[in-house]
């Protein structure tokens, strides 16, 4: 064996694991083997251990006196959850576990709390763990889920990070479990954590279709608002990039993510494809963001706003150039839907940032060296033909940004001369 990091064991060469699940031995000692087994035999070992732990014991000397139990209340769970649906002994050691051993339970917890954002060791026995219903339901223990409910756990109990045990399984995408806590009256608008997020939104925030169709089927609202006022539709946008918290929705947050089949479901059931942050953002300018391709497209087809402005003046298109996002520029320089005068928070225009560098609007694209996205706008035309077709679609050739400077001042300080003539010939 090798260990390869802190809580991670390897074979010390590929061919002993290819002989070990490979028919050339003993048929007995090659179902010790596979995989399911094994993660059986390694969940009852934990979580035996775990229940050897039941009395009160503080916790830096649990960690000094049994190596381990970090281990056993860090993993338990993931291995159990691939092998209790096939073996009744793990089974049996889950239900001990959560319901005849309370002093087991409070130290596995104490330990490790798998909802935690924080995965750096800790002692978390000040802390009140949260019911059995909510750990079994994170980690998509479904059997244990059923037989805690038939021993009348409270399905709707608050506790834990997520909040009841319906957002602690939608947000890990246990569809299973959804299930089960739906057909036994979880409540699907509950109102969960700190910021006050519905199951729906845990869902959407993750992309677990199958999850966010399972709520909506439940009367679920899509325009459901968490304490920040975001919608599942915003949440659905969201996972990579600038944190969107800020008043959005359930497809906003699908937006910002990238989960264009849980954008399409919340649309489908008239999900509001205009729904602002409290920022200001829309879910397309939120797709565009984060250069979700699919997604802007998806909400441009969808009637998406493509000159909408947030707070700071930024329109869906400088968001997506400002990150380099040359396929979502693409998408919303075709739409052709944008103002070629819109400015930004500085009052400058779309018209002024092609005049600044002689060859694009999007002036943050090219100061970040965005190279891509500038020969993309510029394609094979010269920038004389692409001011005039600004110019033809009204763009304002007098407008002034923050500093006083026109397109015609900035083209002159760059040495444009035919399109100084050009904007001479416009202007007012």
């Amino acid at each position: 064996m090798t260990m390869i990091s802190l809580w991670k064991l390897q074979l010390a060469h590929f061919s002993v694991k290819e002989y070990l699940t490979s028919g050339r031995h003993d048929k007995d000692i090659g179902q010790i083997f596979r995989d399911e087994v094994a993660e059986a035999s390694i969940a009852t070992v934990c979580i035996a251990y775990l229940l050897h732990l039941d009395q009160d014991i503080p916790i830096r000397q649990i960690r000094e006196a049994f190596p381990l139990a970090e281990y056993s209340a860090r993993y338990w769970m993931s291995h159990a959850a691939v092998a209790e649906a096939r073996t009744q002994n793990c089974n049996v050691c889950i239900e001990k576990f959560f319901c005849h051993h309370k002093s087991s339970y409070k130290n596995c917890y104490s330990l490790y709390r798998p909802d935690t954002l924080f995965l750096l060791p800790g002692d978390y026995s000040r802390m009140e763990p949260a019911p059995a219903l909510y750990y079994a339901s994170f980690g998509g223990l479904a059997n244990a889920v059923q037989y805690l409910l038939s021993r009348g756990a409270n399905v709707k109990a608050q506790g834990g990070s997520y909040g009841t045990a319906l957002h602690a399984a939608s947000h890990r995408g246990h569809e299973a479990v959804v299930k089960l806590l739906l057909d036994r009256g979880a409540d699907v608008e509950a109102k969960g954590c700190a910021c006050g997020q519905t199951p729906l939104s845990r869902a959407a925030e993750r992309g677990h279709e199958a999850v966010v169709k399972l709520l909506l089927d439940k009367g679920a609202d899509a325009e459901a608002k968490d304490d920040y006022g975001q919608t599942p539709l915003s949440w659905a946008g969201l996972v990579e990039g600038e944190d969107a918290t800020g008043h959005q929705t359930p497809l906003s947050l699908a937006a910002w993510n990238g989960h264009e089949a849980v954008v399409k479901l919340l649309l489908d059931k008239g999900a509001d494809v205009e729904a602002k942050d409290e920022y200001g953002r829309t879910p397309l300018s939120l797709a565009a963001w984060n250069g979700h391709e699919a997604v802007v497209e998806l909400l441009l087809d969808r009637g998406a706003d493509v000159e909408a402005k947030d707070e700071y003046g930024r329109t869906p298109l400088s968001l997506a150039a400002k990150n380099g996002h040359e396929a979502a520029v693409e998408l919303l320089i075709a739409s052709f839907g944008v103002d070629p005068y819109v400015t930004d928070g500085a009052g400058t225009t779309l018209l002024s940032w092609a005049m600044q560098t002689g060859v694009t609007p999007l002036f943050w694209a090219a100061e970040k060296g965005q190279e891509a996205i500038v020969k993309l706008l510029l394609e094979d035309a010269d920038v004389e033909a692409a001011v005039e077709l600004l110019l033809d679609r009204g763009a304002d050739v007098d407008a002034k940004d923050e500093y006083g400077q026109t397109p015609l001042s900035l083209a002159a300080e760059n040495g444009h001369e035919a399109i100084v003539k050009l904007l001479q010939s416009k202007s007012r």
